[in-house]
């Protein structure tokens, strides 16, 4: 009776081992299942971080090329910029003195045209009345000086300034 009471309480603690055993397995298995699933989230993460990298990566390079491409850009508008104001200066420089050679030209010009004023000015003093009033005799100028004269009187003028002055006088 002790022998089977011994074996019944062997039996029971037996049986609740092997539920134990199982349920341990149970959980084993849903573990083992759990760190399967971790395990490829952790490969599948890795995977993306890689891909994320070399993406960057390649990203990275192309901002880089991008960068050295708009430092040639900017050096080349920069050397183009220094040899446009080079020559913009020289084009300043060759007008400033083609500027003061017109000018010394046009102070000649006006010293000139005031010394002739001067001399009219004396000129028509010494006229005589007759002079004042009828200033070419009639008879000092031969048939054909007068026809040159028409001739060259009904041209239309060469000097620019006698251009304009006719296209302001000019009827219409």
């Amino acid at each position: 009776r002790s022998y089977a009471e011994a074996t019944e309480r062997k039996k029971a603690e037996f049986e609740e081992l092997k539920r134990k055993c199982e349920k341990s397995s149970r959980e084993i298995e849903a573990q083992a299942t759990k760190l399967q699933k971790l395990q490829d989230m952790v490969a599948s993460t890795k995977g993306q971080i890689a891909a994320h990298l070399q993406e960057s990566e390649e990203q990275r390079q192309r901002i880089q090329e991008d960068k050295e491409h708009a430092l040639q850009k900017l050096h080349k508008l920069r050397a183009e910029i220094s040899r446009a104001g080079a020559t913009a200066h020289a084009h300043l420089v060759t007008l400033t003195c083609q500027c003061s050679a017109t000018l010394k030209v046009l102070q000649q010009l006006v010293e000139k045209a005031r010394r002739i004023l001067r001399l009219a000015e004396m000129c028509r003093r010494l006229e005589t009345e007759e002079e004042k009033v009828l200033p070419f005799y009639p008879s000092s100028l031969a048939e054909w000086e007068q026809q040159d004269a028409r001739v060259v009187l009904e041209e239309p003028p060469c000097e620019p300034l006698a251009q304009v002055r006719r296209h302001r006088c000019a009827p219409g």
